[in-house]
């Protein structure tokens, strides 16, 4: 599949090749656009925001990560079924993410990111108890499992559009022509934060 997903993405930029000469900066152009950037980067809606965005990247790769312990040790399931519980993380992670840009063309950034957080904490406050009285040790799949063993991993549901809320607050807050500079942040952001989660 991903393999497909690569080869439609590379047909994609053949087909549509990307103007090089309009692209190419002088040198003068090209320290007036680090100079720019540089401006940026030290605004302070864009230094709250690599803040947020890097406690997020945080708390979803710390819980991706304690996830399949939680479920060996926790709620004593076998190995293989532990770790594909923790599957489901992923999956509300990507669905959340698609819902939350979905549902933020209909409502505000704070109204999405205030109940995106109340459930994980709701979640968090009632799958906890719930996961000490449960005894899985006999379970070989996850069809055998309750629901309740459930409950805990679908929190990236509700983590997922937690991000797309952040970047809608910072886009709306910051003038259009600054979008497009912004947008590499994230993924400096993403790639300095994973590590440190998971020492």
């Amino acid at each position: 599949m991903f393999a497909a997903l690569l080869a439609i993405a590379a047909l994609t930029f053949w087909r549509n090749p990307i103007p090089e000469q309009q692209a190419t900066l002088g040198k003068d152009e090209v320290r007036h656009e680090l100079a720019f950037l540089v401006r940026l980067a030290l605004t302070p809606i864009i230094l709250s925001y690599a803040v947020t965005d890097i406690l997020y990247v945080l708390l979803e790769q710390a819980v991706g990560a304690w996830l399949p312990t939680f479920n060996l040790e926790v709620m004593r399931l076998p190995p293989s079924v532990s770790i594909e519980l923790a599957s489901e993380f992923s999956l509300g992670l990507a669905l959340g993410g698609l819902m939350g840009g979905i549902v933020l063309r209909r409502f505000g950034w704070f109204s999405v990111l205030s109940c995106c957080l109340s459930g994980v904490a709701a979640i968090t406050v009632s799958a906890l108890p719930l996961a000490r009285h449960l005894s899985l040790g006999s379970v070989h799949s996850l069809i055998e499992l309750p629901p309740a063993a459930f409950l805990f991993p679908a929190i990236g549901v509700f983590l997922g559009p937690i991000n797309p809320a952040i970047n809608s607050a910072v886009l709306t807050y910051l003038p259009q022509k600054y979008h497009s500079p912004r947008c590499p942040r994230i993924n400096c952001r993403r790639c300095s934060a994973s590590p440190a989660s998971r020492w």
